[in-house]
């Protein structure tokens, strides 16, 4: 009886042992369960890594219509297009020589301006009393302008204006003249005229003033050593000027003529090309813009003055063009056409 009521007893406090052990175990598990719920910090999320550094993303900007996208400026180039080699690396001048401030020219004084009959009479020197009835004012005219000669092609735009009685006038480089000094007689002798485009083909802005009137001046002696016609007209190579060479030009009683119409033909184009482009958009009184030193410039002109004379223009020098617009030529001053300005 005392051995089963021991046994009993016994088996008792194993279970209440047992039963504090599970009580314990789970209290323990429920702590632990809501300490890591709690007090565990939120883990961030990883991305996956592309190899590239993140950027930030910009705001959008509004889109404006009107506003057109800034193109980037290209850079300033000589335009030393297709002329030939002796001319590219001409030195005597000084080619390369950016010119300074104190070789701007600006006239000490201003000279008294020259008279209208003293200005016509200069630059109507060329134009002979034939030349003067054979123009009717109240046609149409334009003035085929040829540079960069005389050259071993000038003969044949010569043959060329001689077949249909035309006429043009040449800007011709100084130092090509001495090795076509019969050329440069022709011109004259033919009707047409010739008029300065600087020595050796520099560009004038980018070279001083002591420089520029020697191109100029130079050139106008050799012309009239050859013709005895001291030359009005100057046309600055590149057609590019600024306020010291309007000064010059002034003061050596030089007008400046540019162009109103040029087809390229300094480029490799066709002649069809050359030709089209005058054709299609020349006018009354144009002054246009043509080289004497390029075969295809050649072809071009043989059906160009045929076929402007058949549209019912007159091919008129420079002078004669302004001469019949009512034009006085002022030295130092630009003029693009024979049309009002």
């Amino acid at each position: 009886m005392n051995r089963s009521k021991q046994k009993n007893k016994t088996s008792t406090g194993v279970r209440v042992v047992i039963l504090v052990l599970v009580l314990f175990i789970a209290g323990s598990l429920v702590v632990a369960k809501a300490y890591q719920m709690n007090g565990k910090a939120e883990e961030p999320v990883m991305q996956e890594y592309s190899g590239e550094p993140e950027q930030e993303s910009e705001p959008e900007s509004p889109v404006c219509l009107n506003t057109e996208p800034e193109l980037p400026e290209e850079p300033e180039e000589e335009l030393m297009y297709g002329l030939p080699e002796e001319w590219e690396n001409e030195s005597e001048y000084g080619y390369d020589r950016e010119p300074e401030e104190e070789d701007i020219y600006e006239p000490a004084n201003e000279e008294e301006p020259q008279t209208e009959s003293e200005v016509l009479g200069v630059n109507i020197i060329n134009i002979s009393p034939e030349r003067l009835a054979m123009i009717d004012p109240e046609l149409p005219m334009v003035a085929l302008t040829f540079d960069d000669g005389p050259h071993r092609l000038t003969p044949q735009i010569l043959d060329i204006l001689d077949k249909y009685d035309a006429v043009a006038t040449f800007y011709v480089i100084g130092m090509q003249i001495e090795a076509h000094t019969e050329t440069i007689q022709r011109i004259i002798d033919s009707g047409s005229e010739v008029a300065n485009h600087s020595w050796s083909h520099l560009s004038f802005e980018r070279n001083s003033a002591s420089t520029v009137r020697a191109q100029i001046e130079d050139t106008n002696d050799i012309i009239e050593e050859v013709t005895g016609i001291r030359p009005t007209q100057l046309r600055p190579p590149f057609g590019r000027t600024n306020r010291s060479v309007e000064n010059i030009s002034k003061e050596l009683g030089m007008s400046m003529i540019m162009w109103s119409i040029d087809p390229s033909d300094y480029l490799d184009i066709s002649p069809y090309r050359i030709y089209s482009h005058i054709m299609d958009k020349v006018q009354d009184r144009d002054i246009i813009l043509l080289h004497d030193i390029y075969d295809r410039s050649v072809e071009a002109t043989r059906s160009l003055v045929p076929d402007l004379i058949s549209r019912g223009y007159q091919l008129v020098t420079v002078s004669e063009l302004m001469y019949f617009s009512n034009i006085t030529p002022e030295p130092g001053t630009i003029y693009r056409h024979g049309r009002d300005r």
